[in-house]
């Protein structure tokens, strides 16, 4: 999957951030991954493009732990976050290629607001996930 593959949210975004191999972002880890909060506020495809030019992906979140970690740990919060998630010919994918097997979507959701996928960090909504339009720029998490 590549960033936005099949998403026609009517906007486009040239990636105006600029790639390092080496990732300057707080990290914490959390069963055998590390985690970078990257404060940046740029668009899906840009987070996506600085993840993989440092050898990582968006986070993928696979259990109930792992997105309680990552809400428990942000010296970060009240950010939302992008993560690895977007939805393809209308199926939500991992930006991996790994199977979807757990979610935590805010009730409602997803709404069809967008095809990419935020994770909300703020203490009100407790790491709930949310679709939003590719586009909007926001802080990211890069896991490796």
């Amino acid at each position: 999957v590549t960033p936005n593959d099949g998403i026609e949210d009517g906007g486009s975004s040239q990636a105006s951030v600029t790639v390092t191999a080496a990732l300057d972002c707080p990290s914490e880890s959390y069963g055998g991954s590390d985690y970078y909060f990257c404060t940046d506020s740029v668009t899906h495809t840009e987070a996506f493009e600085v993840c993989d030019a440092s050898g990582m992906t968006l986070a993928v979140i696979t259990s109930s732990g792992e997105n309680d970690f990552l809400h428990v740990t942000e010296d970060y919060a009240h950010e939302h976050w992008w993560i690895g998630l977007q939805r393809v010919s209308g199926s939500w994918a991992w930006d991996d290629g790994s199977t979807v097997s757990y979610t935590n979507w805010d009730p409602g959701e997803p709404d069809s607001d967008g095809d990419c996928v935020e994770y909300d960090g703020t203490n009100s909504d407790v790491g709930e996930w949310y679709d939003r339009i590719c586009t909007w720029t926001q802080p990211f998490i890069c896991e490796d």
